[in-house]
């Protein structure tokens, strides 16, 4: 079962940075609540192997949420399983690192990398292939305006 950090819903993508120097890609985000309220959260994908990002439009890239997987989770519980892996090994540069298909995965494995997907409400979405992620920001201060939001309405 993938995780899910829905706790980055409705975060704005200000700007994004992929460092390949030392494998990380990181998001600066503001999640924007009414009354002013604002909270940044930094997004860091670490040791980053591959990455498909697309549809980023300038002043309209509004996160819905990140799912998590292990890359055999994904594989056993998703029909398009096929498409994601093509696509993985041909991203530049895993194409030109791997002689085959099972190399590749035995890479994956050995590194403990997970997949994960960027689901967006509105522009920039895709995959990251990376070993970990880490969200830096006061994510319990979100947390409790989302409560906050969804007591007020029952």
């Amino acid at each position: 079962m993938a995780k899910t950090y829905g706790e980055v819903h409705d975060n704005v993508i200000n700007s994004y940075c992929i460092d390949f120097e030392n494998g990380t890609i990181l998001f600066n985000t503001v999640f924007f609540g009414n009354g002013g309220f604002q909270e940044p959260v930094s997004i860091l994908f670490k040791n980053v192997m591959g990455y498909s990002l697309s549809d980023a439009i300038w002043g309209s890239c509004d996160l819905f949420n990140i799912e998590e997987y292990t890359v055999e989770e994904y594989i056993n519980s998703n029909e398009d399983s096929k498409s994601i892996l093509v696509d993985i090994g041909n991203c530049f540069p895993l194409k030109y690192k791997f002689n085959n298909h099972k190399e590749l995965m035995e890479q994956i494995m050995q590194n403990n990398q997970k997949l994960y997907f960027i689901n967006p409400s509105t522009g920039l979405g895709g995959w990251i292939l990376a070993e970990k992620i880490i969200l830096t920001g006061n994510i319990s201060k979100i947390e409790d305006y989302w409560d906050k939001f969804y007591s007020k309405r029952k």
